[in-house]
């Protein structure tokens, strides 16, 4: 199953606008910090309206959740970031199903830096304190991301030089895929952490998994697929992972192809702005061996037991010593911020800003070493709030 309600909306516009109209909103999208002007964009607009309507009642309560949820990305946001390159994105590209949506979209192909950076964007703006309230870019975010898959679905079942097995696949970027999507960055981040020893207490990991099953709910996420429990995301993403990933399947495989062909590039972005050598052992210390060698993930058995050893340490020592002087005295805090530095200087295109870090996210004012970040502060909300 897909997204229904979201479905339809693209169905309709495809019968009102054609082809010519759905590509001006996928542009809009992708290009822009809005959904569009125009009919299409205001049919969207619309329908975002009615989805916002008819979302929690009890704002009090939500409010304090996402507090809780997001006060823990706040602690540990950058490192956060390092994960999802270096395991969340990783960890999709091994769903042998899910991954060849992502084929199918060359863009993500190409642009394995541009992958990571919008995907970095999207955490950020649904994470920093008041991203999800209403009219917040958080929310925003979410909502443009839910249309585009619709949109994507829609274009991926109705493409003839490529015809979907849906028999085999099921529907593009479905209720499963969506799922699995949302536990990349809800339960794979906090495991990340783990795996470099910079533990979280439960009632951190239950607060920031009720953030993302905010994002989930925005984003079109059947309910009953919106885990209660940081024990229960477990569960729903070793169920997934049981179902899609080729665990015991032999690296030379030709179904790792999809999953290699996403992964090459994106440790080439990683190795051209981190230490060369440092994202694959990463990878390799957060994905099972026969997960990281199908992907294609390089193997150095020394320097990975190595950098191994080194990062649990850090980790280790970060959170438990380190914390109690000042977050700039954190090892591991440093090598995230070279990658958040490259995704600062990275220009994304179109007509919107530069990716940004809103002031509330005070990580780098204690990164004195790092004098350009949060320069560029966060500014979309107010444009987003004048033109709604």
């Amino acid at each position: 199953m897909g997204d229904p309600s979201a479905d339809a909306l693209i169905a309709d516009l495809f019968d009102a606008h054609g082809h010519e109209g759905v590509g001006q909103l996928m542009s809009d999208l992708l290009d822009s910090e809005w959904v569009g002007d125009g009919e299409v964009g205001g049919k969207a607009e619309a329908f975002l309206t009615a989805e916002r309507q008819s979302g929690f009642s009890d704002a009090t309560h939500l409010r304090a959740s996402l507090a809780a949820g997001q006060a823990v990305f706040a602690e540990h946001g950058p490192e956060i970031i390092l994960i999802l390159g270096c395991y969340s994105l990783p960890a999709a590209y091994a769903a042998a199903n899910g991954v060849k949506v992502l084929r199918q979209t060359d863009y993500l192909t190409n642009q394995p830096n541009r992958r990571l950076i919008e995907t970095a964007q999207i955490i950020v703006d649904v994470m920093h304190p008041g991203g999800l309230e209403a009219g917040g870019i958080g929310q925003r975010s979410a909502e443009k991301t839910r249309i585009m898959h619709a949109a994507i679905r829609h274009l991926i079942l109705h493409r003839p030089d490529q015809p979907w097995d849906t028999d085999k696949l099921g529907v593009p970027i479905n209720q499963e895929d969506l799922a699995a999507t949302l536990m990349t960055f809800a339960f794979i981040a906090i495991d990340g952490l783990d795996k470099m020893h910079i533990t979280t207490t439960p009632a951190e990991r239950d607060s920031y998994l009720a953030a993302w099953r905010e994002v989930g709910r925005i984003m079109g996420v059947a309910p009953e697929l919106l885990p209660a429990t940081f024990a229960h995301a477990e569960q729903l993403t070793r169920a997934i992972q049981a179902d899609q990933v080729l665990s015991g399947v032999p690296p030379t495989d030709p179904a790792w192809n999809d999953g290699k062909l996403m992964t090459v590039p994106l440790l080439g972005v990683l190795d051209s702005k981190m230490l060369p050598g440092v994202p694959s052992a990463l990878m390799r210390l957060f994905l099972p061996v026969d997960v990281a060698n199908g992907l294609g993930v390089p193997r150095r058995p020394i320097a990975d037991r190595l950098i191994h050893g080194i990062v649990r340490a850090f980790g280790w020592l970060d959170r438990t010593l380190l914390e109690r002087f000042s977050r700039r005295s954190r090892v591991l805090r440093h090598v995230s911020l070279d990658l958040l530095q490259m995704m600062l200087d990275w220009e994304r295109g179109g007509n919107r800003q530069p990716f940004r870090i809103p002031d509330s996210l005070d990580w780098y004012d204690e990164a004195g070493s790092k004098p350009t970040l949060g320069q560029r502060v966060l500014t979309r909300s107010a444009t987003l709030s004048a033109r709604s």
